[in-house]
């Protein structure tokens, strides 16, 4: 059978690789993007750069954000349910973005519970709560705002490590010494 060969599709920005997925060739010179954006959005491999990481998380954001606008036109329940839906479809792609970027970092998955999960758990909490005065809620509130700024530092901030590091798939090949 003919067809055109299996190219290797790399999205960088710099020299760091963010995706390394295969793609079939439409054309020549010409590959089809998407199975590098749903390696991009939905693994948790490789490394991903400050610059990729935020066109990847405001592009994400900006899609959650237009399915919300359209679900406050929504009636009663069904606009909470399609809220609850997409802020849960949501969390896995942040997920794999985080884990990149971090990974970017030198630093393991635990953070992304860290900066995903205990934030969504105290949001759920403070929902839950309707007494704001409340001193858990205060606590939990400032134990919130404490880790998003962290998450924020660390992620838009601060640069990847230099060179491979443990996270780098070419860092595997490598016999250890």
């Amino acid at each position: 059978m003919q067809g055109h060969p299996t190219r290797r599709l790399v999205a960088s920005s710099g020299n760091k690789t963010f995706s390394g997925a295969t793609a079939k060739s439409i054309g020549p010179g010409i590959a089809k993007p998407w199975p590098a954006i749903l390696d991009l959005l939905l693994g948790f491999e490789g490394r991903l750069s400050r610059s990729g990481f935020c066109i990847a998380a405001l592009t994400l954001a900006a899609i959650v954000y237009l399915t919300l606008e359209c679900a406050a036109g929504l009636p009663g329940m069904l606009g909470g349910f399609v809220t609850g839906i997409a802020y849960s479809k949501a969390l896995y792609p942040a997920a794999a973005l985080t884990a990149k970027r971090l990974q970017d970092r030198d630093k393991g998955i635990a953070y992304v519970y860290l900066f995903l999960g205990i934030p969504v758990l105290i949001s759920i909490i403070n929902m839950l709560t309707a007494d704001l005065r409340n001193p858990l809620v205060i606590a939990l509130s400032a134990l919130y705002l404490t880790i998003v700024l962290w998450a924020l530092i660390e992620l838009l901030m601060l640069p990847g490590s230099r060179g491979t590091n443990r996270f780098d798939p070419r860092a595997k090949l490598r016999p250890s010494a």
